[in-house]
């Protein structure tokens, strides 16, 4: 990877097996792309590697770059989602409302008239974690099937699904409704030797510290389930009969 580039994954000593078969196309074409793959296959930094490609568009000789020529729009359906990206302070804007661009002629209008408009190819860049049509969705997003399109199935899974009781490791319960959340929680305080962190239970210091591996097990509704971004060794689903 370029010296001017390796800073944007700090304390990274490779990049993954996804990455490293995306990289080539993400980080020295202007092809679109539509990456699928596994939940925690590394996608974001496939994003980040598209960035990097149109920073690189507009670094002057000295190193220095001009930010006023270009933009970059990051969507995200979650709010919880687009927060990881933000702290980099390199996505410069993103949508209120998801609905508003996943209509098809939404995305066709705006898209025919940033081109008008700027006369330059604007970069359309898709991830998604499960998308069974994605050749179709592909096509949709104007991406060549021979070069921009990446499928990667359940194999490349950084823990590979399973249905088992496990412990000592980071846990996720999913539960279905707020009065059986804290049920579940306080029977798990109730029966496990740990401190009393409920006092402390604001939602972002809840998920930086189970980030941070300070919290061994997390209970949640589905608002968190739907817009989780937490990396976790085991989730577990309570009261689906459907498994």
């Amino acid at each position: 990877m370029p010296d001017w580039a390796q800073p944007a994954f700090e304390n990274m000593v490779s990049l993954n097996r996804v990455q490293s078969k995306v990289y080539e196309t993400a980080l020295f074409s202007a092809e679109n792309i539509l990456l699928c793959a596994p939940t925690g296959a590394g996608k974001t930094n496939v994003a980040m590697l598209t960035i990097l490609q149109q920073i690189a568009l507009n670094r002057n000789d000295d190193g220095t770059i001009n930010h006023d020529n270009y933009k970059i729009i990051y969507v995200a359906p979650m709010k919880a989602l687009v927060a990881e990206i933000d702290e980099t302070q390199i996505i410069v804007t993103t949508p209120e409302k998801w609905d508003i661009i996943t209509r098809k002629s939404v995305i066709d209008r705006t898209y025919t008239q940033l081109i008008e408009t700027t006369k330059d190819h604007i970069r359309l860049v898709g991830l998604s974690a499960t998308l069974p049509n994605y050749e179709d969705v592909a096509i949709f997003l104007r991406v060549k099937l021979d070069k921009g399109l990446f499928h990667f199935d359940n194999s490349y899974r950084p823990v590979p699904l399973a249905q088992h009781i496990a412990g000592k490791h980071q846990v996720l319960i999913f539960v279905h409704s707020r009065k059986e959340t804290a049920k579940t929680a306080r029977a798990i305080r109730d029966t496990a030797l740990a401190n009393d962190t409920l006092g402390k239970a604001d939602r972002q210091i809840v998920e930086d510290l189970f980030a941070e591996g300070h919290v061994q097990v997390l209970v949640s509704t589905a608002t968190l389930a739907w817009g989780v971004n937490l990396p976790a060794h085991t989730v577990i689903i309570k009261g689906n009969t459907n498994l």
